[in-house]
């Protein structure tokens, strides 16, 4: 029903003003491509309509859209119906004549003081192979109440419903998008929605289904100057996934381990994530920024593990440093460790993988242990002589007499008969090292004995990390490395894994 007024000047100037009131019922709009029903409309009420078209001018007191009931579909070949449904119309024939070209209008100045909104259900529902979702948005309603294309003007908006039944979702804000540079600065909140009826996608997509868990949203977004930015606050409770399954199409980020990471003992994340674009940008999507914000947080807590898991005390993280040829831990580093066990303990869903390491520069070190450990019992071999070889301590001068021992029984030559290029007698320095260097090749250190270092410097961390109250289900003993490199201090690698 309609109830108002139209009048028009004869006289060919563009004069048409339309006001009035009125109401449409039991609307009914059918998808004739798919012979399905697209929407259907309880109530659209419209209240105060004041058209001037002289004066560019279109303006509403309320808009009332009420059971608003729409069903978007994908179907087998990724298509939504609206889509399709609307490409048809808009590739449909022209029926009439042409009309002339029409002179270039003003832009039509439009104020809508108050959009109502009630009792509206958005259905979704996806057929593609293996999928088979469905979600709904339901009892939509509130009021946006100030819209116009003046710039300078914003918008209340105050809306709420129910996703899947039972999730509350909540929109707030202040809006412009009428106006030539659409201006928006809106306050999304959703809370409780039951995670496991995205099993279908996250097994497509992810590989992994989800077993338990629930999502709250938290999203500020903001347009202006044609940008996009947000901030995006994502909770998860009790999430836990599945086991991993055959999925061809799924990501290669490795979302278990990111997961693992970011929750905590019960399965729960506070996540923060920035996202933000140009709206001018031919490939900008802000579903696609938010999820790949998202993914990008992923890849940096698996790639990153031990700046989430803190106790780096200064050092590196993933690492734990060995004095050449020792396996003994400073204090510092067994701290350190500690903090680590109590952060892993908090996410048990983690393994932490240790491997020891050996490195050209541990070969040398035990050379020089092994000719040192000589020189001790060729002291205690005199019978005037106490002590073991653990705690004598020879001096200078008895190093170098023991050197030059040592020397002559491996060459056959005197130590002191040594001259430089010069034919000067060398001095107790390089006496010492002349020495040294002859004897060390004569003490070799296979590489057995090198993986048994490497192996000793991670049990030494697994130790620790026991003591600490790590349970040993959770730590991983890995295949020693021998390293080229002749480094010094010998990083024990430190590596985590998920479950």
């Amino acid at each position: 029903s309609w109830e108002g007024r139209v009048t028009a000047a004869d006289n060919g100037s563009r004069d048409l003003v339309a006001t009035g009131s009125g109401r449409l019922r039991n609307l009914v709009l059918r998808d004739d491509i798919h012979r399905a029903r697209l929407a259907s409309l309880a109530e659209l009420a419209v209240e105060g309509l004041d058209y001037h078209d002289a004066l560019a001018r279109l303006s509403l007191r309320r808009l009332v859209i009420a059971g608003l009931n729409v069903d978007v579909a994908m179907d087998r070949d990724g298509q939504l119906n609206l889509q399709q449904v609307f490409a048809a119309a808009a590739a449909a024939p022209a029926t009439g004549a042409t009309p002339p070209p029409a002179e270039a209008a003003r832009p039509l100045a439009l104020r809508l003081d108050s959009l109502v909104l009630r009792d509206n259900t958005f259905n979704f529902r996806d057929d593609s192979p293996d999928l088979r979702f469905s979600a709904q948005l339901s009892r939509f309603g509130g009021r946006i109440d100030g819209l116009s294309s003046d710039p300078a003007r914003r918008a209340k908006v105050q809306l709420d419903g129910v996703v899947n039944r039972y999730a509350p979702l909540a929109i707030s804000g202040e809006v412009n998008p009428l106006a030539a540079q659409t201006w928006s600065d809106l306050r999304e909140r959703l809370r409780d929605l039951d995670l496991t009826a995205l099993t279908p996608y996250t097994v497509t997509y992810i590989a992994y289904p989800l077993e338990r868990g629930k999502l709250a949203l938290e999203l500020d977004w903001k347009v202006a100057d044609r940008r996009f930015d947000s901030q995006n606050r994502v909770l998860l409770d009790g999430i836990a996934l599945g086991e991993k399954r055959e999925a061809p199409r799924a990501t290669k980020l490795p979302v278990r381990l990111g997961l693992a990471l970011l929750t905590d003992s019960q399965g729960d994340a506070d996540l923060r994530v920035p996202a933000y674009g140009e709206l001018d940008d031919p490939k900008f999507r802000v579903g696609q920024v938010v999820l790949q914000a998202l993914g990008n947080l992923l890849v940096k807590a698996a790639t990153s593990p031990f700046a989430l898991l803190g106790g780096s005390g200064g050092g590196q993280a993933d690492s734990v440093p060995f004095a050449a040829g020792d396996d003994t831990l400073p204090p510092s580093e067994q701290t350190r460790l500690a903090e680590l066990a109590r952060a892993l303990a908090e996410k048990p869903q983690l393994l932490l993988v240790i491997t020891g390491a050996a490195a050209a520069s541990d070969r040398a070190a035990l050379q020089r242990d092994a000719l040192e450990l000589q020189l001790r019992r060729e002291y205690l071999a005199s019978p005037f002589r106490r002590g073991t070889v653990d705690t004598v301590t020879l001096t200078d001068a008895q190093r170098l007499e023991l050197l030059a021992t040592l020397y002559r029984r491996a060459t056959g030559n005197a130590l002191a008969s040594l001259r430089d290029d010069a034919g000067r007698p060398l001095d107790d320095a390089a006496r010492r090292l002349a020495a040294e260097t002859a004897l060390l090749p004569g003490f070799a250190i296979d590489d057995g004995a090198l993986r048994e270092l490497a192996r000793a410097r991670a049990v030494q961390v697994k130790d620790v990390l026991l003591a600490a109250g790590l349970a040993e289900a959770r730590l991983v003993m890995a295949d020693g490395a021998l390293l080229a490199d002749a480094v010094d201090p010998v990083p024990t690698k430190l590596a985590v894994d998920a479950r």
